[in-house]
C-alpha cells in the first residue's frame, strides 16, 4: 500500500505568488529611490544656482561700495553700453539681461572662476554675471539725503539708487537663477 499522497503543487503556486509580491515591492522601492535621488540632485542644482547668483550680487554691491568709498562721492557715469560698468535705466542690454529665459553673456562676469574646481567639488556650468543700472536718473527719483553725525557733518547730497541684477546657472546648465537688489548711496 502506498502511503504517499499525490502532490498537487500548492506549495509551488504559493511560492510563485510570494515571489511575485516581493518583485512588485522591490520594483516600487527602486522607483521611489530613483525619484528621491532626482529630487535631491534637482535641489542641489537649484541651491548652486542660487548661491552663484547671490555671490554675483554681493560682488556688484562690493564694486559700488568700494567705488564710492574711494571716489570722494563722485557719481558713476551710466550709459546705454555700460562703459563704466553701469547701465542707464532700462537700457536695451539691461532689459535683455533681466528678461531673457536663456543664458545671456551680458554684464560683468564674477571675478572668481566657479566653473573649474581641482578638488572635485561642486562647480557651476558658467560663471555668474551681474549688471548694475542707475535707476535714479532715468525713471527713478533722485532724492536729497540728510546724513547726520556719520562723517558728513550733516551735509546733504544727492541720493543715487542702483538696481543690481545677478544671474547664475546650475552645474548641469538646466536651472537659471536671478536675484535683484537696490543699492543706494550719497554723491556730491
Amino acid at each position: 500500500m502506498n502511503s504517499y499522497k499525490k502532490q498537487r503543487g500548492a506549495t509551488l503556486i504559493m511560492g510563485l505568488i510570494l515571489m511575485l509580491i516581493l518583485t512588485f515591492i522591490g520594483t516600487t522601492s527602486m522607483k521611489n529611490t530613483a525619484l528621491e535621488e532626482k529630487m535631491a540632485a534637482s535641489l542641489r542644482n537649484r541651491t548652486m544656482a542660487e548661491s552663484g547668483a547671490e555671490s554675483a550680487l554681493r560682488a556688484a554691491e562690493d564694486y559700488l561700495w568700494n567705488y564710492y568709498a574711494t571716489s570722494n562721492g563722485l557719481a558713476l557715469v551710466a550709459d546705454e553700453e555700460a562703459t563704466f560698468g553701469v547701465f542707464t535705466f532700462d537700457a536695451p542690454g539691461a532689459a535683455a539681461f533681466r528678461s531673457s529665459r536663456e543664458w545671456v553673456d551680458l554684464g560683468t562676469e564674477h571675478h572668481v572662476d566657479f566653473t573649474s574646481n581641482s578638488e572635485g567639488e561642486a562647480k557651476l556650468f558658467k560663471n555668474p554675471r551681474y549688471i548694475i543700472e542707475e535707476i535714479s536718473a532715468g525713471g527713478g527719483v533722485v532724492g536729497l539725503a540728510e546724513f547726520g553725525d556719520d562723517g558728513y557733518q550733516g551735509s546733504a547730497g544727492l541720493l543715487r539708487n542702483y538696481r543690481i541684477t545677478a544671474r547664475s546657472v546650475s552645474g548641469d546648465g538646466k536651472i537659471i537663477d536671478m536675484v535683484e537688489s537696490v543699492f543706494s548711496t550719497r554723491t556730491n
